[in-house]
Order: C-alpha cells, then structure tokens, then sequence
C-alpha cells in the first residue's frame, strides 16, 4: 500500500523552506542559520517599508477627520487663507499663538487673561472641558472623544498664520 504526502501549503504567516531551498544555499556556501537570518531581515525591512507607507495614509485619514470635526466649530470659527474673525477668533497659526492675541477678536476676559499659549495638551485641555480651564469663557461646544481632539489638532495646526497649509 502505497501511501503518498498530501502537500499542504504552510499556514498564512508562516514560511515554508523546501529541503530544495536548503540544499541549494548549503551548496553555496551559506549556512542555514544565516540563510534564515537574511529572510528575517529582508522581511523585517519590508514591513518597515509597508508600515511607513501606511503612516502616510492614517495621517491623511486623521486630517480629513479633523476637518470633518471641525465643521462643528464653523459657526464660531474659521480657518484657511479667507479666514475672519466671527463669534470667536480665526485660527490660523493657532499652533503657538498666545491666547487672546488674534487682532480684532472677540474675547472673554477670562481668555485674555489666560496666559496660555496654544499647543496640543492646552488645546486638549481646553476643548475637553472650556469652563473648567478658562473660567468665563464664552466658548460653549466641548469634545470629549480623544481622537476627535487630536484629529482636530492636527487639521487646525496645518495651518500658518497666513492661512496657508504647512507642508506635512
């Protein structure tokens, strides 16, 4: 009775060295374990290179969200090369601004006086809950959600002072 190996290709993941393969590089010289070395480098170098691909991507995702979120803000704010002052200040070049500074803005007492200069933990701080951070404040929406915030982070601090996006 003569009984025969079904092949089975090796599981997703996994690799799979033929006796073939081996062979072939330990005739050429090359030990197993630094053939085996090779394939975990030349992999590992080909996921960095996918995962830095896909950097790109999530950014671009995090920046289209935080403009969707951002239209939440519009009927106080604006932002981009046409930008004006409406309820609240525009916010171009918010990253780094001091607050209460935007020429013609319109400000509560409390925002004068804050002593804040913007960057993303006070811009966290102050969207999470505007009352509990700078009390008197007229600003009224809050957003909880944490990537919400860092998303609309990163929309609002593509911008520079001119309204003109940064190069990313």
């Amino acid at each position: 009775m003569n009984r025969r190996r079904k092949f089975e290709a090796p599981a997703k993941g996994r690799a799979c060295l033929s006796f073939k393969t081996v062979l072939n590089k330990r005739s050429q010289g090359k030990s197993l374990d630094s053939f085996l070395e090779q394939m975990v480098v030349r992999n590992l170098m080909i996921g960095a290179a996918v995962l830095a691909a896909s950097a790109g991507h999530a950014l671009a995702q995090d920046l289209t969200a935080g403009e969707a979120s951002f239209r939440k803000c519009q009927p106080c704010h604006d932002v981009g090369e046409t930008a004006k002052n409406k309820l609240g200040p525009e916010l171009n070049g918010l990253d780094g601004r001091k607050a209460g500074t935007v020429e013609n803005g319109t400000y509560s007492q409390g925002m004068r006086n804050s002593g804040i200069t913007w960057n993303e933990q006070a811009f966290r701080e102050f969207v999470n809950n505007p009352a509990a951070k700078v009390p008197g404040t007229t600003m009224l929406l809050s957003v909880r959600d944490e990537k919400e915030i860092r998303d609309l982070w990163a929309y609002l601090k593509q911008f520079g002072a001119d309204g003109k996006k940064r190069s990313q």
